[in-house]
């Protein structure tokens, strides 16, 4: 089975200093509201989690995106035996890693210190768990809130117990609770250790082997039953288990790939990856209807919302890729956005459960103009998606981490002054790009105003200096930043320098190629990003950063393939007519920065995975909102890309012209390449 290459560990060997993937072992449905992971350490924050520790302390719910995120909503469940200490240092047990099970769907783990056997697999928005004690003290499960933002409630009556949590992260109403049920087979006791105020609740459980079942809501403690009724009445916990494998099965065999088995399980460990976000924030009422918390107000409303999510990340890669083999998942996705802007009056940057408002950009624009290019939206909804995404083009959000930062200045300049924005150049570059992504819907539309957004976005000849061949900062009277160094990050670059997040444009690389001298000085130019020092100084960071380590050990020169600004960097050769030169920095990439342990660096929700998926297909989205992909020799001996048209067969052979020359094909030619 394909479940079985599977390495939910992929990237958590991480830290603050070093990202090898920074992410969880996420045990999860795709796009499951409820997700589950192990605590290892707490006392590491957001990095409570690390492949390497011999002990744990507790499976946790977790709705975590992103450690530079952090969690909401999270809860721990801990088996124990006798007394119950509220220290985590001193109610932690010891396992063995190695002999933990840990697959999508499934959990199994021994706990050594009370000699607990813990089984455990989830739904959308449940789960159930079995423990098997062997010893004769009193056996418990603790449930913990580590932020004493709970209420727990009793009834050993019903075997019930029902707790309402109080963790508010920006972007929340101020009324946001989240909601869980938790039901046992076997009688529960009270003690003088079961209640910890508002920490946790630890029953002890009258049975060697009992199960739990677990439902959780953002709507109500009723709704959490009716989640729990929905999803897991009349089925065992085989049955749970089985039906969990069976819909990762599904999704993993999307695309199918023949290859060596090492490679294919660093494929299909990424192809997990990237069905874990954005995460399904509906539930499903009795009458059968979707249903979710307004971000704005913290009341029901009717339809889906999907959640945690970075469109600064997840643009480049992950949206596309949906687009060739789940556009209808997509388009449901998508619906959630629209139902955010109906709720709010504002698309979302980020999403993490409510708006964050961080990174550059706003680029939803250029998910909804993939989609929109690629029909997967139209009528009606295309129509509130161009209204919505003018807004934040044309009105500046006064109160709101929502919309541009600086919108009127932007307007009045064509770009972001250095001298009063921070990171002026990487903002107004995915400005320029958003608003040739709405002229795109625009377009689509024959909307009048749409020659407004393509006429803006040409702005980017603005800052590019001619001398130099950067993007580089101007201050309000049209003068270049003085200070300007090619190797300094930070400053008016996010997340990297010059050469990382100021250089070429997707959605007009013909006309960027222009500006310089000749076609062989952009050639050069571009060559260069490959063959220069991975040299940097820390600029306005003051010290160095995870991203800086990593370009520093990569070996791809200034490629930082560690951060998404990178990611269509290797592309440029082929785009300026060496595919030759693509092809191998691409392989390069793939063999040595990628493997079933570790990414290059951050892997944020599904971003860096897809990169690897794509690329190994040699089909690569140079621009979303062009529905054009590239086109390089495929990686594999074979692959097989199921789609909405049939499937998509590639071999070697037939893949091999694709390196000879700059080759484009359209998303409607791509898909019609396949076999019904």
């Amino acid at each position: 089975m394909l479940i079985d290459y599977v390495n939910i560990r992929q990237g958590t060997d991480s830290d603050k200093r070093f990202s090898r993937g920074n992410t969880l072992p996420l045990i999860q449905r795709p796009f499951g509201m409820a997700a589950f992971t192990l605590q290892t350490n707490g006392m590491r924050g957001n990095w409570f989690y690390h492949p390497g520790d011999c002990s744990v302390e507790g499976l946790r719910l977790t709705h975590q995106p992103s450690p530079w995120m952090g969690d909401y909503g999270q809860v721990l469940f801990m088996p124990q035996q006798g007394r119950v200490s509220a220290d985590r240092a001193a109610r932690y047990s010891s396992y063995q890693p190695k002999e933990a099970v840990m697959t999508p769907s499934y959990l199994e783990l021994f706990l050594l210190r009370d000699r607990i056997r813990l089984s455990f697999t989830p739904t959308e928005r449940c789960a159930v768990m079995r423990l098997e004690f062997t010893r004769g003290e009193k056996k418990r499960l603790s449930i913990w809130s580590e932020e004493w933002a709970a209420v727990w409630e009793i009834n050993k009556e019903k075997r019930e117990i029902c707790g309402t949590l109080h963790i508010r992260k920006d972007g929340c109403p101020q009324n946001f609770k989240e909601y869980i049920n938790i039901t046992f087979d076997c009688p529960l006791e009270t003690d003088e250790d079961t209640y910890r105020d508002k920490q946790g609740i630890s029953p002890v459980l009258l049975s060697d082997s009992p199960e739990v079942r677990i439902g959780i809501s953002f709507i109500s403690q009723d709704q959490a039953r009716q989640n729990m009724k929905n999803e897991l009445a009349g089925k065992s916990f085989e049955q749970v288990q089985k039906e969990g494998s069976e819909i990762w099965e599904k999704y993993l065999g999307k695309i199918m790939v023949e290859g060596p088995e090492k490679k294919k399980r660093t494929f299909y460990s990424c192809m997990y990856r990237c069905f874990l976000f954005p995460r399904r924030m509906f539930e499903i009422k009795k009458n059968g209807k979707p249903v979710h918390i307004s971000m704005q107000t913290g009341q029901g409303k009717d339809g889906v919302f999907y959640t945690n999510n970075g469109f600064w990340d997840t643009y480049r890669t992950l949206y596309p890729l949906y687009s060739i083999i789940i556009p209808d998942i997509l388009h449901e996705i998508l619906q959630g956005y629209i139902n955010f802007y109906h709720d709010t009056g504002w698309f979302p940057r980020w999403l993490s459960p409510g708006e964050r408002g961080t990174m550059p950009g706003t680029l939803i624009d250029a998910v909804m103009a993939d989609a929109a290019v690629k029909d997967i939206l139209s009528g009606e909804e295309l129509q509130t998606v161009y209204e919505g995404l003018k807004k934040h083009a044309l009105q500046a959000s006064e109160d709101s981490p929502a919309g541009r930062t600086g919108l009127e200045d932007y307007i009045k300049y064509g770009y972001l002054p250095y001298t009063k924005f921070h990171e002026s150049v990487s903002n107004t570059l995915d400005y320029l790009y958003g608003d040739f992504c709405i002229s795109r819907i625009g377009e689509k539309l024959q909307a009048k105003d749409r020659g407004i957004f393509l006429e803006r976005a040409m702005n980017y000849r603005r800052l590019f200096h001619p001398e130099n061949f950067f993007f580089v900062g101007k201050d309000e009277e049209g003068s270049w930043r003085k200070d300007f160094d090619p190797f300094t990050w930070g400053g008016g670059y996010c997340e990297g320098g010059p050469w990382q997040s100021g250089f070429g444009v997707c959605f007009d690389f013909d006309g960027w190629l222009l500006l310089f001298p000749s076609k062989k000085a952009a050639l050069r130019k571009i060559r260069d990003i490959f063959s220069t020092a991975p040299e940097f100084r820390v600029g306005s960071y003051g010290s160095e950063i995870h991203e800086m380590t990593e370009m520093a050990f990569a070996g791809f020169g200034q490629c930082a393939i560690s951060n998404q600004p990178s990611f269509l960097l290797p592309y440029y050769p082929v785009l300026a007519g060496d595919a030759k030169k693509s092809a191998r920095v691409v392989n390069r990439i793939l063999d040595e920065a990628f493997d079933e342990e570790v990414f290059p660096g951050d892997e944020d929700n599904g971003s860096m995975a897809a990169w690897y998926v794509l690329s190994s297909l040699g089909i690569y989205p140079y621009c979303p909102g062009i529905p054009e992909y590239l086109r390089l020799p495929l990686y594999w001996d074979r692959a097989t890309v199921f789609n909405s048209l049939g499937k998509l067969e590639l071999t070697k052979e037939n893949t091999k012209a694709f390196g000879e020359k700059k080759t484009i094909i359209s998303h409607k030619g791509l898909l019609e390449e396949s076999n019904v």
